[in-house]
């Protein structure tokens, strides 16, 4: 989708990764990490997306202002990591999370890095109950086996969950949430 707009450029860390992700051939792939390996020049993007990315980074801040200086001025960052460290949980385990925001938080952090915070919200709303429930639940009867969380639900739930899921594009970007499971920013370089 982003190719329309220009040449889309993934990074991978994973030396395998990245050799799997170009077999794909939907965006050049270069090897990289944040916040020090990344092989690129100083403000060469108009746009940067880190779509749940910055969670499994322990340096979050410092990648944060390594993506401003990759972005040229009026360019845009858009993010998405977990929301509300209350929900942290076996699913973030498995997923090699290092925290999770909360709204403040985030803008905190981009503002520190430079960035102008055009629009943040939460979303993954309509499971948040189900989320927050679970958590409890999982905090007072750990799961047991393997696969935890990261186990797929019988094809009709999963069905209902994905148009659950997809139905908040309608209102996403209009009006914010004040509750979700993931957070979404915009943010601008100057």
């Amino acid at each position: 989708m982003l190719g329309q707009f220009g040449e889309v450029i993934g990074v991978e860390y994973d030396k395998e990764a990245a050799s799997f992700a170009a077999e794909r051939k939907v965006a050049r792939i270069e090897q990289g990490a944040l916040p020090d390996q990344m092989p690129f020049d100083p403000e060469q993007f108009q746009l940067v997306t880190l779509l749940d990315v910055l969670e499994h980074i322990d340096e979050d801040q410092e990648s944060l202002n390594a993506l401003i200086r990759l972005i040229s001025p009026g360019g845009h960052l858009v993010l998405t990591v977990p929301a509300f460290p209350v929900l942290w949980g076996t699913h973030d385990v498995e997923h090699h999370h290092k925290r999770r925001y909360r709204a403040s938080q985030l803008e905190d952090q981009l503002k520190a890095s430079g960035f102008q915070v055009q629009w943040l919200s939460y979303y993954n709303s309509w499971m948040f109950p189900v989320m927050v429930l679970l958590r409890m639940v999982r905090k007072i009867l750990p799961a047991r086996g393997v696969g935890g969380e990261l186990m797929l639900p019988p094809a009709p739930v999963n069905k209902l969950l994905t148009k659950l899921f997809a139905s908040e594009r309608y209102w996403l970007g209009r009006i914010k949430v004040p509750f979700g499971g993931s957070l979404i920013g915009v943010a601008r370089k100057p």
